[in-house]
């Protein structure tokens, strides 16, 4: 039986979209100084004593001790949930530790049920308090699972517990998450967390809501008369009964009880088989078309399906007359060339004054074109590129550097428009297709590319997009690309930009000073293209907004998958 959720709690539609198909959103919820005030609460309590291997403080503490932890830390969350909710109650909060150096990953689970889901939701707010990625057991989603099972889960139902084989896996999502921001999921969406290598314990405040005009019910199979005893709960009975309830025990003074049939679905009966099943029957057989995107920006919805496929779409952009004033505007400032390396863009090699002026100059111009096909969108740069003529340019095959942390949940893409028509021999675009699917890392410069040792397959594999004037290629900026060689007599001019969801967060990363392997990551304006310190070397503008660091940034690629994807 699917459940079909009544109602988003979550006010932003965007969000609530996503929670509904997906099951989960990460979201910014907090500030700086609640992050920092729960923290202190997290020392206060003294949790970190009490940590080994993966720990939730409610089995830490006594049942006052819970209780005083839940009310402290919804006096500091609650401004923020009041803004960004409605129609909820605050049900728990405290802490999820995983223990540094802990190896081992937590299996596909989901958590309790509070409520009767088919009237009702609940949501556990998972909030890292620093930067949560792959390797310090940052956590790992299966979409849509919240939707497979109309199943209860208790301590005497138990939960499905399933491990993550290479079934599975392709349809897995994992997450960076910063502070301040948070993983939002249904209780019954199965969920997971990588091991923790790093050296320090992984602490996240959870915090659990729910429904409020919905009751909140334990459930207990009672095997001995064949039937499930329904329990009308409290947080506090919960939290008072808790020892009791992962003991299989019954809970406390109920605010009611009532008895309905037992629920047929068994908890430990279900595998990864009934996942991978549940993920078709939602999403579709094609599972390498699937993206989590809890956010979108393309009007057309065959468009943005396409996009998902193939990482690229091209519509027909400019018209004949603002093609010749883009080109005009063009000549009158980088007629002559501008650089020895046989490529030239406004962005890179241009003063910061010009850089604003051509991004300023562009906008105006192919906004109200660009708004036909896109929606809810920013443009933190538009630039013009061109590569000379008889030049080759100096740029091989490469991933565009990151500006967003999770590029598989909000679009990043870039837009290519050649001022003439193109083709293999003057400039064209190329592309690989379905080649942002082979990674959700961060790329930056000062780190090598990950890919480059599959250049020669790539030749073999390469798109080349043949354009006419005006036409415009969108495609996500994990895809890989290059040009071909400019052989003719004039230059290869066209109009870029990258776009990005008008929520989109930026972010820049710079690799530490003594330890490649460590990621420095910030946190940027909107306009971190346009300031004054940023070039082509330098894609730092915000020293003062470190937000934390990342480890081996590479090391979840899957190279398998991108062998078997250029089989094909």
């Amino acid at each position: 039986m699917i459940i079909m959720p009544r109602q988003s709690l979550i006010k932003d539609p965007d969000y609530a979209k996503s929670l509904d198909t997906l099951g989960f959103c990460v979201a910014p919820l907090f500030d700086l100084q609640q992050i920092q005030a729960i923290k202190n609460l997290y020392q206060q309590f003294s949790i970190d004593n009490k940590v080994q291997g993966l720990i939730a403080s409610h089995s830490k503490t006594t049942a006052e001790q819970s209780k005083d932890l839940r009310n402290k830390i919804g006096e500091v969350v609650m401004p923020s949930l009041q803004s960004a909710f409605e129609n909820f109650g605050l049900f728990i909060a405290g802490f999820m530790v995983k223990e540094g150096n802990t190896p081992n990953e937590l299996p596909l689970h989901q958590d309790w049920n509070i409520l009767d889901e088919t009237q009702g939701v609940s949501y556990q707010i998972w909030v890292p308090l620093e930067l949560s990625h792959t390797e310090n057991g940052g956590m790992i989603v299966l979409p849509g699972s919240h939707r497979y099972f109309n199943n209860y889960r208790s301590g005497s139902y138990g939960i499905p517990v399933v491990n993550m084989d290479d079934a599975v896996k392709p349809m897995l999502v994992n997450m960076i998450i910063p502070p301040g921001s948070a993983l939002v999921f249904h209780n019954s969406l199965f969920h997971a967390s990588y091991p923790n290598y790093a050296s320090s314990n992984r602490v996240a405040a959870i915090i659990s809501v729910y429904q409020k005009d919905v009751p909140l019910n334990y459930y207990d199979k009672n095997v001995a008369e064949n039937r499930t005893d329904v329990y009308g709960i409290t947080p506090e009975i919960f939290l008072e009964s808790l020892n009791k309830l992962e003991n299989k025990g019954r809970p406390d003074n109920p605010v009611f009880h009532t008895t309905m049939a037992i629920n047929p679905i068994e908890n430990e009966k279900i595998n990864s088989t009934d996942l991978v099943t549940g993920f078709k029957k939602f999403f579709g057989d094609d599972v390498k078309s699937f993206e989590p995107s809890q956010l979108q920006i393309l009007r057309d919805e065959e468009l943005q399906k396409k996009m998902a496929r193939d990482g690229y779409v091209v519509v027909d952009l400019l018209d004949a007359d603002t093609i010749r004033e883009l080109k005009d505007k063009y000549l009158e400032h980088f007629g002559v060339a501008q650089t020895a390396i046989g490529r030239f863009t406004a962005m890179e090699h241009t003063t910061p004054a010009t850089r604003n002026q051509i991004h300023s100059y562009l906008l105006n111009k192919v906004k109200p074109l660009l708004d036909k096909h896109l929606k809810d969108y920013q443009t933190p740069i538009a630039s013009y590129m061109a590569k000379y003529a008889h030049s080759a340019g100096d740029l091989s095959w490469h991933t565009d550097s990151s500006l967003l942390l999770n590029t598989h949940l909000e679009p990043h893409y870039g837009l290519w428009c050649p001022l003439l028509d193109v083709n293999e021999k003057n400039g064209a675009l190329c592309v690989v297709e379905g080649s942002h699917k082979f990674s959700h890392a961060i790329y930056l410069g000062g780190l090598q590319w990950p890919f480059l040792s599959y250049s020669n397959r790539f030749d073999r594999n390469r798109k080349v997009f043949n354009l006419k004037a005006g036409q415009l290629v969108i495609f996500d900026m994990r895809l890989i690309h290059n040009a071909t060689p400019n052989d003719t007599d004039d230059d290869r001019v066209c109009f870029a930009a990258r776009i990005t969801h008008r929520k989109s967060r930026f972010y820049s990363f710079l690799c530490d000073e003594t330890d490649n392997s460590i990621v420095n990551v910030f946190e940027e304006g909107p306009n971190v293209y346009l300031a004054d310190q940023w070039t082509g070397a330098n894609q730092v503008v915000g020293i003062l907004n470190k937000v934390g660091q990342m480890k081996n940034v590479h090391s979840r690629i899957n190279f398998a998958a991108l062998e078997a994807e250029l089989a094909e």
